[in-house]
Parts: structure tokens; C-alpha cells; sequence
């Protein structure tokens, strides 16, 4: 979706597949906004970890360093706190030239989660937003979030 919105319209167009598998593109010059929501029903307590290990697939070839950040959501409390782990450069997005027939590329981001924590206390949401670079802004990122692995405190 298009900034200023916070999502995508209700005519927008949905593709049911993996990003790494279609082709999303601008419909005029202006750069995308790219989010992943995935809802995990119960509540978690934050105390239970000391990470979170983002799995991902990189099927991108296209120049422009992709950027890729967390943030976790208590949908269950009112105003929805929420705590943000920061965000992580796609180390395969870098290079400045990717030759078309790259294979895609596994990876693992690792995203630690803050010791002193005021609110939330706990998260039902992992949001994933993608930060893409210009002139790749008016495309989508091919790439597929593969899994999330929550590691426990040392």
C-alpha cells in the first residue's frame, strides 16, 4: 500500500501467493509500503525471551538495499502497546549488482528484545515492515518471511 494509509484499501488488489513468487509493483511513481502481520491467538509474555529469530527467503534481484523491522503488539490491551526491536539490513540486498538468475537466499535476522521493558508486558503480533531503498521503493520485496523462533532468555 501507499502512504499516508496505515493499509491497504478495501479495493486493493490481493495476491495469494509468496512474495517470492509475484511480481507487486507502484501503479504510479509513488514508493510502496510493505508490512507482514502475523497474529499468534494467545498472548505471550515478553519475559519469556531474549530474541527473536527472523527466517527469511531473499528471491530479490533487483539493486536497492531492503531493510526489515519488528514490532510486537499486544492486540488483547487497550491502545494495543506495542514494542519495537529495531530493524536489520538484508546483508543479500547489498551488493550493487545481482546478477538476474541469483538462486534465492536463506537468511536469519536476529532481533533482541529489550531487558527493561514497561509496556508491553506481552504480544499477540509480530508485524515485520520493509524498508526499501530508492529506486526499488515502487516495487515489491521478493521476499517470503519463512518463520519466526522466539529464543529463550540465557
Amino acid at each position: 500500500f501507499k502512504g499516508p494509509s496505515r493499509a491497504p484499501s478495501p479495493r486493493a488488489h490481493v495476491a495469494h501467493a509468496r512474495p517470492t513468487d509475484v511480481n507487486v509493483r507502484s501503479t504510479d511513481f509513488e514508493p510502496l509500503r510493505m508490512e507482514a502481520h502475523q497474529n499468534l491467538g494467545l498472548p505471550i509474555p515478553l519475559d519469556c525471551c531474549g530474541e527473536i529469530d527472523l527466517a527469511i527467503t531473499n528471491a530479490d534481484t533487483r539493486p536497492g538495499v531492503i531493510t526489515l523491522a519488528v514490532l510486537l503488539t499486544d492486540a488483547t490491551s487497550p491502545g494495543h502497546p506495542a514494542q519495537w526491536l529495531g530493524e536489520q539490513t538484508v546483508v543479500s540486498s547489498q551488493a550493487e549488482h545481482i546478477p538476474a538468475d541469483r538462486a534465492p537466499v536463506k537468511d536469519i535476522l536476529r532481533f533482541r528484545i529489550p531487558p527493561a521493558i514497561r509496556a508491553p508486558r506481552r504480544f499477540n503480533e509480530i508485524t515485520i515492515l520493509f524498508r526499501l531503498a530508492n529506486p526499488h521503493s515502487r516495487t515489491g520485496a521478493k521476499i517470503s518471511i519463512d518463520s519466526f523462533e522466539l529464543i529463550p532468555k540465557p
